[in-house]
């Protein structure tokens, strides 16, 4: 189901499936329900509103969790969608992790993570991209 909305559009960006979040399940899996809402946001802020290079950074005041989001690299899919990855750095009850994610806006506003996307390839060159 595609989410639309500010924080349902944001689980797109930052859900994953468990293997995917073993990079870093160490310190996720000390995150309440307020850190995980506060690393959506922080992550579909970058994705709708910022550049490559561009990163955010939250913290609950409430928790031990902290954590900081950038945006490393912007590519367009080779499905023809407008690609960024997210390193993700987090750190919990002591715990710390680093993943990176590729989203993809797959509608205009509509970010989701896509764990396969794979850059299109260059036009400078083609002989790479038949190999």
């Amino acid at each position: 189901m595609a989410c639309r909305t500010s924080e349902h559009h944001c689980c797109r960006v930052v859900q994953a499936p468990a293997a995917t979040l073993a990079v870093f399940a160490s310190s996720i899996a000390h995150f309440n329900d307020e850190d995980v809402r506060l690393l959506r946001e922080a992550a579909l802020s970058l994705l709708l509103h910022e550049e490559v290079g561009a990163s955010g950074e939250w913290h609950n005041s409430n928790s031990t969790a902290s954590g900081k989001v950038k945006i490393t690299k912007a590519f367009e899919s080779t499905d023809g969608f407008r690609c960024e990855v997210l390193r993700v750095d987090n750190s919990a009850a002591g715990w710390h992790g680093r993943a990176s994610y590729a989203a993809c806006e797959i509608h205009p506003g509509d970010w989701k993570l896509q764990p396969d996307a794979t850059p299109k390839p260059s036009e400078r060159e083609p002989e790479l991209a038949n190999r």
